[in-house]
């Protein structure tokens, strides 16, 4: 901004161009921190990535949450880590809960059907 603004001729900032960057920081604040959230260093977002290319990966087009952690279960702590996984991918629409349980012989299971539209 000084530079655009002096064409480099001074290295003195002005009060003004100085109020200016810092409205342009706090504009940029809730950006940044909204990236950091999203961000592929998230420990979430990494665990959620693993469910989504173990679907990807393995043409799955219904799964039930056994199904997942059986898969997966050497990334995930408990199984409510591998539930907030899953809520997330189908809070963005990858997956959504069947419309009805797997009948089985012990405790039914949640199954999910995937997106058929995801890449």
């Amino acid at each position: 901004m000084h530079v655009m603004e002096t064409c480099g001729d001074t290295l003195e900032i002005s009060g003004i161009t100085m109020g200016k960057a810092i409205k342009l920081a706090n504009l940029m604040i809730p950006h940044a921190l909204a990236s950091f959230q999203l961000s592929s260093g998230s420990y979430k977002f990494q665990k959620t990535k693993h469910i989504y290319e173990w679907l990807k990966k393995n043409g799955i087009s219904k799964f039930s949450q056994r199904d997942c952690h059986r898969a997966l279960a050497s990334y995930f702590d408990s199984k409510e880590d591998l539930k907030d996984c899953l809520e997330e991918l189908e809070e963005r629409g990858f997956i959504r809960i069947s419309p009805c349980l797997e009948k089985s012989k012990g405790r039914p299971s949640i199954t999910f059907e995937v997106n058929p539209k995801i890449d």
